[in-house]
C-alpha cells in the first residue's frame, strides 16, 4: 500500500454553475434583507382614492408601493428597509 503524502495538493475551485451562481446572489440578498427593517408608513387622509409610497427604496415609481385603505380613512403599508435616510 502506497503512502499518503503528508502534504494534500489542492486544486484550485472551479468555477460554478451559472444557476449555483444565481442561488449564491439569491442568498446574499436574502441574508441583507435579515438586517431590513420593517417601516409602517400611515397617512390619514379619509378622502382619497389612492394613495402610493414613493422614494429612492423604490426609484420613485408611483406603481412600486400602494397604500392600502382602512375603514376609518387612514391608508398604510408596511416596507422593508435597511437602517439610513432615505428621500
Amino acid at each position: 500500500m502506497a503512502k499518503k503524502n503528508s502534504k494534500t495538493e489542492r486544486k484550485p475551485p472551479s468555477p460554478k454553475p451559472a444557476a449555483q451562481q444565481e442561488d449564491t446572489a439569491y442568498l446574499v440578498r436574502e441574508a441583507n434583507r435579515a438586517q431590513d427593517l420593517s417601516v409602517i408608513f400611515a397617512l390619514p387622509k379619509p378622502d382619497a382614492k389612492r394613495v402610493s409610497l414613493c422614494g429612492e427604496f423604490n426609484d420613485w415609481s408611483p406603481g412600486a408601493t400602494p397604500m392600502t385603505r382602512h375603514n376609518d380613512g387612514h391608508w398604510k403599508t408596511t416596507v422593508a428597509l435597511a437602517p439610513g435616510r432615505y428621500q
